[in-house]
């Protein structure tokens, strides 16, 4: 008689949600993805739909284990911190930057609570809601880049960010993790047009922050993150990921060192913003480059260099820090998140945070992946490291890079995982 035994799936050893939690986490993740919507929305609606969410998923809360429970006792300890600086006047930031610190968190309560629960079925609705959301936001945002120019373009945020529907900063790096996610996915997809169309959109991503949103920070760290994923999908053949490498490093070349390229793109859509950085890139790696060369670029160090200096300008600062002046440059640069940090909250402040931030990311490697597959964690592991560095660079806590790096990296993670599971034979003689 043959004995046949089937291997326990991962999706099988769990309890499924219910639909309307993933329904409110889709509105939720909507309007945070929609920048005109993230903007508009009143925050009683936003909040009202969170505490919906929050009732509707308690039962899972309540089953979370210790790891869990544990970087939801740091995230409120964070909140709390955040709070008593503001009340005893060491900050002096507006409420609505404390809004934006919290909507950033609700993804990964989101993973936290119902991220082990959802079928696949439910998986894949809540990614083709991020897809959607970002594919309309692009797609609009040519449009209105061709129809005001590029200078107004990038001053629409500031002049009429509550009425244009225009990116800003935090959702251009969104898009990073985003295209970074696909690129990944387009290498293992086994349907061939599903493969093509990932391919397509993460080049898309790539190209709307050099064609349209022109953010210099973000191309630097896009050509680091697939470079890296390239290197190692070249030793598992990864031919499409190849393609890709190579569209980006023409790109990357073509733009530092072929001017005429450069005079083409600029006359034909106003490459202004960054056809200034990379002049700038071009004199700091002269042999005659002095540091004033770099412009904004040496600007930008020169403000992380002020969150240092206030750091260390007395005792109190370096342990208690100096709290958050969000409008004023003078105290903290407000261009690194992790030296910021740093500055505003002061070594113990800083246990806090770091200790947050770790934790996260080791719930989002467990929500992404159960198993051992060896090429899908070093994947993931280049990912959380562009994170990282984004972390040095700029703001990592706002909703769409939440988003990306804890609801729809970890989910297509997951399928991933369950799909090369269910491939495996069965065990039997």
């Amino acid at each position: 008689m043959k004995l046949t035994v089937k291997k326990t799936k991962i999706s099988d050893r769990k309890t499924i949600v219910g639909d309307f939690p993933v329904f409110v986490l889709c509105l939720l993740i909507i309007i945070s993805e929609i920048p005109l919507w993230s903007r508009t929305v009143p925050n009683v609606v936003f909040y009202g739909l969170f505490g919906l969410f929050a009732i509707s998923a308690v039962s899972f809360y309540m089953t979370m284990d210790g790891s869990k429970k544990l970087l939801v006792l740091l995230i409120f300890a964070y909140f709390l911190m955040l709070a008593a600086y503001k009340v005893l006047g060491f900050s002096s930031a507006a409420l609505s930057y404390y809004s934006t610190i919290v909507k950033s968190f609700v993804p990964v309560f989101a993973m936290l609570s119902i991220g082990d629960h959802l079928s696949r079925q439910q998986k894949k609705a809540i990614i083709l809601v991020i897809v959607v959301s970002i594919c309309y936001t692009l797609l609009d945002n040519v449009r209105i880049f061709f129809q005001y120019g590029a200078y107004r373009f990038s001053r629409l945020f500031q002049t009429e960010r509550f009425t244009s529907n225009a990116v800003n900063t935090a959702y251009v790096y969104g898009l990073l993790f985003f295209g970074g996610m696909l690129f990944v996915f387009c290498r293992t997809a086994k349907e061939k047009k599903l493969g093509i169309g990932a391919l397509a959109l993460s080049i898309v991503t790539v190209l709307f922050d050099v064609l349209i949103a022109q953010r210099m920070i973000a191309l630097i760290l896009a050509f680091f993150m697939y470079s890296l994923l390239f290197i190692y999908s070249k030793r598992n053949n990864g031919a499409r990921s190849t393609y890709v490498f190579i569209v980006l490093a023409l790109f990357v070349v073509l733009l530092l060192y072929y001017d005429p390229f450069l005079d083409w793109l600029s006359s034909l859509i106003g490459l202004r913003r960054i056809t200034i950085r990379i002049d700038q890139i071009r004199a700091l790696l002269s042999s005659e480059s002095t540091l004033e060369a770099g412009g904004s670029l040496t600007g930008r160090f020169k403000l992380i260099m002020q969150s240092v200096s206030t750091a260390f300008s007395s005792v109190f600062n370096l342990i208690f820090g100096a709290g958050d002046h969000r409008s004023n440059n003078e105290l903290i640069g407000n261009h690194s998140h992790f030296v910021d940090e740093f500055a505003r909250y002061g070594l113990l402040g800083s246990i806090i945070w770091i200790t947050m931030l770790v934790q996260m990311l080791r719930q989002m490697s467990k929500a992404a992946l159960k198993g051992t597959n060896q090429r899908l964690k070093s994947e993931l592991t280049i990912i959380q490291l562009t994170y990282i560095l984004r972390g040095f660079l700029g703001s990592i806590f706002e909703a769409t890079i939440s988003i990306q790096m804890f609801i729809f990296i970890p989910l297509v993670f997951s399928l991933l995982e369950e799909r090369d599971e269910a491939a495996r034979p069965f065990i039997g003689r």
